[in-house]
Order: C-alpha cells, then sequence, then structure tokens
C-alpha cells in the first residue's frame, strides 16, 4: 500500500493521458421505500450503490507482493468520480463510500466501490387514480463537473436487480428499468452523460378500502334511508344532514392527502367524494320537500295539477311497476272507499230516520199542497244536534195559544206543524249531506298529500339506492383496470 500510496494524488482523474476518459460503471440495488409523499411531491429511498472505474496509479505486479491481488483502501486516500444524484431533494451530495467502508482495489486498477445510501428524492405523481395508482420515479445519476470527454458513466446492469428488495406495506416495486443518456447544455458544448433509472411504484389500497372508501360508501348509502324514516318522526331531515357532515368529513381526509396540484389532474375518488357530496345535499332538499308535501295535508288545498301528474301519476307509475307500491295502492283505493261511503255512527242514524221521513212529507204533501206555500220561520236548536226542531210559531206564543175550535181546524193545525218539521228536516239533511261531502273532500285531499309524500319518498329512496351503488362500482372497475 505504500508503494501505491507514495506519489498519488486523490485530487487529479486517475489517467495518465488527459485526453483518456474514465468509465464508470454504475449500479444500484434497491432495498426499500422508506417513504412516500404525496403532498411533498418527493420518495425517500435506502439502495446499494456499485460503482467501478479504472484507476491507472493503482497497478502492481501481484508476484512483488507475495501474490498479493487485493487490497482495501481507506476510501478519503482515493479519488472519486463525482456521481450525483441530480433530483435530490437535498444538496447533490457525491455517491462516494462512508469513510469506515474502504474501496476494494484489484492489481489491475480496478477500483470497485460497494455502500449503502438514503436519499430523498422529488418524484411527480399522477394521483388520479388514487388509491388504486401505479407511480414512475426517476433516478437520473451523473457527474456534475466532469463532462463526458472526461468521464463516462455506463450502467453495469440491463436492468436493477430486485431480489434484495424489502417490501413496503403501502407499496410495491414492480420493476426497475436503466437507460443511459447523453445530454448537451446551452453552457457547454461537450455532452455530458447520465444513468437514469426508472422505478415502477404500484399503491397497496387495501388501507384506503378498508378504512377510507367503504366507510364513506356506507355513510352515502346510509342517507337514502332518510326516505324510509316516517316523516311524522322529525329524524328524517336530521339523518340526511348528519350523512352530508360525515362526508364532508370524509372529504376533507382525502383532500389533506392530496398535493394541490393545478395542471387539470383530479383524483377520480376524489370527484366521487365531491359527487357524493352534492348527491346527499340533494337527499337533505328532497327530504325537506317530502315533508313539506306530508304536512300539506292539513292544509286544506288540493293537490295541483302538474304536482299529480309528475309524482302520482309518473313517479308512481314507476313505483308500481317495481311492485314497491302495490300493498300501499290496496291501502289507497280502501280509503278513498271508505272515504266515500262513512261518516260517523250518528250520521247514519240520521241518514236513515231522514228517509223514512222523506215518505210521510211525499204523503202530507199530497194531503194538502196548499199549505206548503205558508211562510214561517223556524230555528234550529243545534245544527248539529238534528232534527230537534222548535218552530218559532210555538216558541212565541207558548201558553197563550188558541185552541182550534173545531176538530178539522185540529186535524189542520196538526198536519200543518208536522209538515213544517219535515220541512225543516229536509233542510238538515242537505245541510248534513253538504257538510259530509266537505269532510269528505278534505280527507281525500289529506290523503292525495299524504301520497304525494310517500310516492316521492319510495321513488327517491330507488333513484339513490341505485345512484350509490352504480358510481363507486363504475370507479372501482376503471379503476381495476389499470392496475
Amino acid at each position: 500500500m505504500d508503494y501505491l500510496m507514495r506519489r498519488y494524488k486523490y485530487k487529479v482523474r486517475p489517467v495518465m493521458n488527459e485526453t483518456t476518459v474514465v468509465q464508470v460503471k454504475h449500479e444500484i440495488v434497491p432495498r426499500r421505500i422508506l417513504y412516500v409523499s404525496e403532498i411533498r411531491q418527493e420518495m425517500k429511498i435506502h439502495y446499494w450503490v456499485r460503482m467501478e472505474w479504472q484507476d491507472e496509479f493503482l497497478v502492481w505486479d501481484p508476484d512483488d507482493f507475495n501474490g498479493t491481488t487485493t487490497i482495501f483502501i481507506p476510501s478519503e486516500a482515493l479519488w472519486h468520480p463525482d456521481i450525483v444524484l441530480y433530483q435530490s431533494n437535498g444538496d447533490p451530495i457525491s455517491v462516494r463510500s462512508s469513510s469506515v467502508i474502504p474501496l476494494i482495489v484489484s492489481f489491475t486498477g480496478r477500483v470497485l466501490l460497494l455502500t449503502p445510501k438514503i436519499y430523498t428524492t422529488h418524484c411527480k405523481m399522477n394521483l388520479t387514480f388514487y388509491p388504486f395508482d401505479t407511480q414512475t420515479c426517476y433516478l437520473k445519476f451523473g457527474s456534475w463537473a466532469y463532462d463526458g470527454l472526461k468521464l463516462d458513466i455506463v450502467s453495469r446492469v440491463e436492468e436493477a436487480e430486485s431480489s434484495s428488495y424489502l417490501h413496503n406495506g403501502e407499496w410495491d416495486l414492480k420493476k426497475v428499468t436503466v437507460e443511459r443518456h447523453e445530454f448537451y447544455y446551452s453552457c457547454c458544448p461537450e455532452p455530458y452523460p447520465d444513468v437514469e433509472y426508472t422505478l415502477y411504484l404500484t399503491r397497496r389500497p387495501m388501507f384506503y378500502v378498508m378504512n377510507l372508501i367503504t366507510p364513506f360508501i356506507a355513510i352515502t348509502l346510509l342517507s337514502s334511508f332518510a326516505f324510509i324514516i316516517p316523516p311524522d318522526s322529525g329524524e328524517k331531515v336530521s339523518l340526511a344532514v348528519t350523512t352530508l357532515l360525515s362526508l364532508v368529513v370524509f372529504t376533507q381526509l382525502v383532500m389533506s392527502t392530496v398535493p394541490a396540484a393545478s395542471d387539470g389532474t383530479h383524483p377520480v375518488i376524489g370527484v366521487y367524494f365531491v359527487v357524493s357530496v352534492v348527491l346527499v345535499s340533494v337527499v337533505v332538499v328532497c327530504s325537506a320537500i317530502s315533508l313539506h308535501a306530508f304536512h300539506k295535508k292539513d292544509s286544506g288545498m288540493p293537490v295541483p295539477y302538474l304536482v299529480r301528474l309528475v309524482v302520482l301519476d309518473l313517479m308512481g307509475g314507476v313505483c308500481r311497476k317495481l311492485r314497491l307500491l302495490h300493498s300501499s295502492n290496496n291501502i289507497y283505493r280502501h280509503n278513498v272507499t271508505d272515504i266515500s261511503t262513512s261518516t260517523t255512527n250518528r250520521d247514519l242514524e240520521r241518514l236513515q230516520w231522514s228517509r223514512e221521513t222523506e215518505k210521510v212529507l211525499n204523503l202530507d204533501r199530497e194531503i194538502d199542497g196548499s199549505l206548503r206555500n205558508r211562510s214561517e220561520i223556524y230555528t234550529i236548536s243545534n245544527e248539529r244536534d238534528c232534527p230537534t226542531f222548535i218552530p218559532r210559531s210555538l216558541g212565541r206564543e207558548g201558553t197563550n195559544q188558541r185552541v182550534p175550535s173545531s176538530p178539522r181546524s185540529a186535524t189542520i193545525s196538526s198536519i200543518h206543524r208536522m209538515e213544517q218539521l219535515l220541512l225543516k228536516m229536509e233542510l238538515c239533511q242537505r245541510e248534513e249531506k253538504k257538510r259530509s261531502n266537505e269532510e269528505e273532500e278534505r280527507k281525500k285531499e289529506s290523503y292525495e298529500w299524504m301520497q304525494v309524500s310517500r310516492v316521492l319518498d319510495r321513488f327517491l329512496l330507488i333513484v339513490f339506492t341505485i345512484i350509490h351503488i352504480i358510481v363507486p362500482a363504475i370507479i372501482l372497475m376503471k379503476c381495476s383496470r389499470i392496475l
């Protein structure tokens, strides 16, 4: 070693002739990907460096040194090529051996450098299909000071070794390719060669599927069940709003892991999350509309024609075809029949009694039709307690009423009073029928508004459930094609 280092100068190129080109054979062996940061667009990687070159000043005859063919010399004592990583996010540190790792020198002058390195390098990422993405990162090595006429760098292998790679929990290293390039820069006419390693990384998406995507899809589907909750429970809109807030939180979690890019690329999953937030917002609005329709049943207003056409006819027809409103239609027909034919027990008794009195009325009209034209004002004691009547003539006269002078006069007076009573009964019957028709109409309108709310809920439940299932299925299938 003293023989070799006696006149050795490690600061100059190891060549006898100035025009001789030092050829450096370069190779890296990826060991482990420490982390990949989407926000900072960088990758930290641990790899082994293997370089060899010819040093014309380190040649000896093994016979002169007891057959020694290989020696180990401290790295700081020998010349190193200034090979640096161009994409380094830190200072472009030269790829040289650590001070504790010596260089292997052969008697032919071949110098071999074997050293581990950890570098943080820039890696431009395409997050369109995040978290089902495949990234391509480049490691470009070359001389920083020497041009191609002084130092030439080539690859020792055609494809980097991957057998020593330690698998990362999030990323799989699919393959590593090597290419050599020569560039001409504006500063200098000489070529500058480099060796570029291309790393193909595939993300393992299971963590994101289990902890991010699946809960998001479940919460989105949960929003559709707001249309199943009865309108009078008071929790219809609350469920939709709570779901919306949960989706906003999940969206913020996703966006916090994605860099703010202005190159027009957006993660598909981010677009899906935003669309889902919009859809759930529409669910909130539709739930409010359904509640509004349900509470219109007490307003006494009829269902507008356009609402009846769109909701009851079109949407209701779709639901009936899907047989989701079969039981509701039976209830509807049953209720309409009940509304048109049912009254209270008291009303039924009144109507039955009125039919009997009509026969008596017709008989009395035949006896004395001329008495129908008599004008007398009567009072009804209680309209709802009809047929209890008090003729005003009886009320006014009381005990001062004159007693008929003959049997015929008494008979005519009795018939007259009976006719008056029957006329009042007829008026009461008309009032009861009118009131019954109005009540029937109010019940019918109330039920139609309830049907509008029910049809809206069922139709929107079908639509949003289908959307919340199809949209993520399409996105997942689209992403799976690139894996």
